[in-house]
């Protein structure tokens, strides 16, 4: 059955609560008018989360910072089926037609325009199961991927052929499906993140990316790390360690910086350190200076570090009283 045939009308503030059941906390606003024609459908395939949405009127969605154990560690990959669509998130913009893949983070605020008619299908994936594959994330979001042909297409048809044939499939099919989806889309979001493209660098130089990465992720916690120590330990010169992350376009300095302040943003979620001062968690990841660390925060999440933690015990506490 084809989404059109599902469409309803709904009052907008019903719309957006059935949404945000599904992606997070987000707003909408549509012009001129408080009802909205549309259509939603969700299924799983293991931790993945698929949902169809269909909208007749033009909409625009705000989604919030996430601050809630659900999302606050999950990515969101956008295939525009139909319509046309406008991205913001990160200081970044573009607005694109037709079949795109776009992956969008579920912590930081983010704007999209819906034109009329846009039909989309909404992948939420958990950010652990992705970074394992794709070490360079953050360099992948809102760079749209263009489906016209190669890795993006073959994407495009296994997904879009998982979802066509998901009322035939059990669900421990559906679940062992998650994987190859991962992989997937790692491959084709590291060809638009900037990462070296397949069949361009020497397959040593990946392997060292991957080693590279692996012994950053391990000594983050020392607050001395720098490209002298990464270099000598690996056994590669200096130009050699920037010139490969240059590749992933990025410095050592971001990479450190980016994954430090990633792992202090899931400690402040994880509730064994619900008491645990701030300043420890932040020199237990290698800052040295809590000003520094709260400044970066701030600028990387939106909301200061206190702030941060703040809206998730609330959260916690709503939770536990209900």
């Amino acid at each position: 059955m084809s989404i059109t045939e599902i469409l309803k009308n709904y009052k907008l503030n019903e719309w957006q609560q059935l949404v945000s059941e599904h992606l997070g906390g987000i707003d909408l606003k549509l012009e001129g008018s408080q009802e909205c024609r549309a259509g939603i459908r969700e299924n799983q395939f293991g931790e993945l989360s698929f949902t169809e949405l269909y909208t007749v009127q033009s909409v625009v969605v705000r989604q919030n910072i996430q601050a809630d154990e659900q999302h606050a560690s999950n990515y969101f990959l956008f295939l525009l089926l139909g319509g046309t669509i406008r991205h913001s998130q990160q200081h970044k913009t573009f607005r694109r037609r037709g079949k795109i893949l776009t992956l969008v983070d579920a912590v930081n605020p983010y704007t999209a325009l819906l034109s009329e008619n846009v039909h989309s299908l909404i992948i939420t994936l958990p950010g652990r199961l992705l970074l394992p594959h794709l070490p360079n994330l953050e360099t992948a979001i809102l760079k749209p991927k263009i489906v016209s042909r190669g890795l993006a297409t073959i994407a495009w048809r296994f997904i879009m052929d998982l979802w066509e044939e998901r009322e035939f499939l059990t669900q421990e099919e559906r679940r062992r499906q998650q994987s190859q989806v991962i992989k997937l889309v790692a491959q084709v979001l590291r060809l638009s993140s900037g990462d070296p493209a397949p069949g361009k660098v020497r397959v040593p130089s990946q392997l060292q990316l991957t080693r590279i990465y692996n012994y950053m992720d391990d000594h983050l916690h020392e607050q001395g790390l720098n490209a002298n120590q990464i270099a000598e330990a690996l056994g590669i010169s200096r130009r050699y360690l920037h010139h490969l992350l240059e590749q992933c376009g990025q410095t050592v300095g971001q990479r450190i910086l980016q994954q430090r302040l990633e792992r202090c943003r899931l400690a402040f979620l994880d509730p064994v350190h619900d008491h645990t001062q701030l300043t420890e968690i932040a020199v237990q990841h290698g800052f040295s200076s809590l000003s520094h660390f709260s400044r970066t925060f701030k600028t990387r999440f939106g909301v200061s570090p206190s702030e941060y933690r703040k809206r998730k015990l609330v959260m916690h506490e709503g939770e536990q009283v209900c």
